[in-house]
């Protein structure tokens, strides 16, 4: 009776023995089966709470055995589950191969909205899930703007950061320090002050990024952008010693590349812009004051030797002659700034290697205007200079004209 299979249950630590036939079939002697029946009363519970009222004893009902003798805490073998009803109206049908999708699957692969297939239809006939980035360098968020129509106020604008640079240069500035210890001064932010505002109005829907704004600095970068990379006083350092060699870059970067540049020399009233105009074709100009904007071009290396522009503050003088080992080199020009890729795309020099790190608001625009002169802007491994990058940081690379 049951006070004498409760007595049985207390002797064996309240669970009943396992079958004969589960030892039989390996089981251990003594194994005891109300673990796996507890794991599942448990599983049931957390995942829809307990079976109460006449379904949760029928569910009772089945989990304890049906083989003889009933023993408690044993699981019941159960027969296969049916196959799912069809849903009627649901156009899908019975076959011997299974069930087949409605007439009108295709109608639903092509778009909009799509029903609820009944239960246990087969699935292969709905389209597949677009890839997750099919275009990773495409241009995400605005709209790439008119490029050759933001030539004209975009040189204005940094004509405009020119002239609030210059009357701090040549007097006694008080030079501050950032976290990486490179100069800044009040001339960097009066440009700053002079572009952000007026690229942003320029347009809205397009973010700047500005070196002299911490805040705009996203640790991940910008992505494919498009956004706006500017530095306003690109060559502090030529700037404090009282050099003219400074410059102001506003650039365009779009798919990880810069599309647009303008690089304002603001002692010399000179402004350079260049622009893509198809897959690996662009415009590129130089104007001087207020006169005609007047194409420029790289141009073929002289037989007779190239000029290589290097850095005044920065190389590594026997890194770079190491690099140039095996050059034909007729001479060499020392700049600072971005002046140097200038110097490339008018054809005043043929090679600009840069062999040290930099930042990505250093190059962007002078890369925009040398490509767009005709000549090309590598890593030192072949590989493209991108945009967008985490921390803005570029590595070495190489500015080049065409080749001889």
């Amino acid at each position: 009776g049951s006070a004498a299979a409760a007595a049985r249950r207390r002797g064996n630590g309240g669970a009943s023995p396992a079958p004969a036939a589960y030892r039989a079939n390996g089981g251990a002697e003594g194994s005891r089966t109300p673990d796996l029946l507890n794991a599942i009363q448990a599983l049931s519970q957390l995942s829809y709470g307990p079976i109460r009222g006449k379904a949760g004893a029928a569910a009772r009902r089945n989990l304890r055995a049906d083989r003889p003798g009933g023993r408690p805490g044993t699981i019941a073998r159960q027969a296969p589950p049916a196959r799912p009803a069809l849903n009627k109206g649901s156009g899908a049908k019975e076959s011997s191969g299974g069930i087949e999708p409605p007439p009108d699957a295709a109608k639903w692969a092509g778009g909009g909205a799509r029903p609820c297939p009944p239960p246990g239809t087969a699935l292969d006939w709905l389209p597949p899930p677009p890839p997750e980035n099919p275009m990773p360098n495409a241009p995400s968020g605005p709209a790439v703007p008119d490029l050759e129509a933001l030539a004209d106020p975009v040189r204005a604008i940094a004509r405009r950061a020119g002239a609030a640079i210059l009357p701090f240069y040549r007097t006694d500035l008080e030079i501050d320090r950032k976290d990486d210890r490179s100069p800044v001064t009040a001339a960097d932010h009066a440009a700053d002050a002079v572009i952000v505002p007026a690229l942003e109005a320029l347009t809205p829907d397009i973010p700047v990024v500005s070196e002299e704004r911490a805040a705009s600095h996203r640790t991940d970068g910008a992505g494919a952008g498009p956004f706006w990379l500017v530095d306003p006083l690109d060559g502090t350092r030529e700037f404090i010693a009282r050099r003219d060699e400074f410059t102001v870059n506003i650039a365009l970067i779009a798919g990880r590349r810069p599309v647009f540049g303008v690089l304002g020399i603001p002692v010399k009233d000179v402004v350079y812009a260049g622009y893509a105009t198809g897959e690996g074709t662009g415009a590129a100009s130089r104007q001087a004051g207020v006169g005609p904007a007047e194409p420029v071009a790289v141009r073929e290396a002289p037989a007779a030797g190239i000029v290589v522009a290097a850095s005044r503050s920065h190389d590594n003088w026997d890194e770079l002659d190491d690099f140039l080992d095996g050059e034909n080199v007729a001479r060499r020009i020392i700049a600072g700034s971005a002046l140097k890729f200038a110097l490339v795309a008018e054809g005043s020099a043929d090679l600009y290697p840069r062999l040290g790190p930099t930042m990505e608001w250093d190059t962007a625009a002078g890369q925009a205007i040398v490509e767009a002169a005709g000549g090309s802007v590598r890593m030192l491994d072949g590989g493209p200079l991108a945009y967008g990058k985490a921390g803005w940081r570029n590595a070495g690379f190489v500015v080049r004209g065409r080749p001889a």
